[in-house]
């Protein structure tokens, strides 16, 4: 996996794409708290994460099911997190910036079936050693789906 620099890329659709190899990566926001994280900070930190086409749906919906548990403890909008949820979010936020160096091939087509004209795309962005994310977008049902292999 190549790190690739931020400088020198246009940006489209909040993406960067390197124009020389054709490829595409997230942008990702440094998310900051200082020892204290409340429900307004967790709401603002989750928004700052922009992701028009979808790619970092499973990346953010993990962020947003802690936001849920915050609201199903009722901590007011200034009050501290419960410890479980501050220590999830602290590896979310830990784990967060390497996505920002993986890069996104902005065309690769596989077949979707044999007999149908249109093609699905698809991609694989490895996170970690033991572990990728695989997102497809099957254009005659408008449907994506984005899911992790382990």
């Amino acid at each position: 996996m190549e790190f690739v620099s931020h400088d020198d890329c246009p940006k489209t659709l909040g993406l960067h794409w390197n124009t020389l190899k054709d490829d595409m990566y997230v942008s990702i926001p440094k998310i900051e708290y200082h020892g204290k994280l409340t429900k307004r900070q967790l709401v603002s930190n989750i928004a700052k994460v922009y992701d028009v086409m979808g790619w970092l749906s499973p990346v953010i919906l993990f962020a947003k099911s802690l936001l849920q548990q915050v609201w199903e403890s009722r901590v007011d909008w200034d009050d501290s997190v419960p410890g479980n949820i501050l220590a999830d979010w602290s590896r979310w936020v830990s784990e967060l910036p390497v996505l920002s160096h993986r890069c996104i091939p902005r065309c690769m087509l596989i077949p979707a079936r044999r007999s149908a004209p249109d093609k699905s795309m698809a991609f694989l962005m490895p996170l970690r050693r033991d572990l990728e994310l695989l997102c497809t977008f099957e254009p005659s049902t408008l449907t994506q789906v984005s899911q992790y292999l382990w």
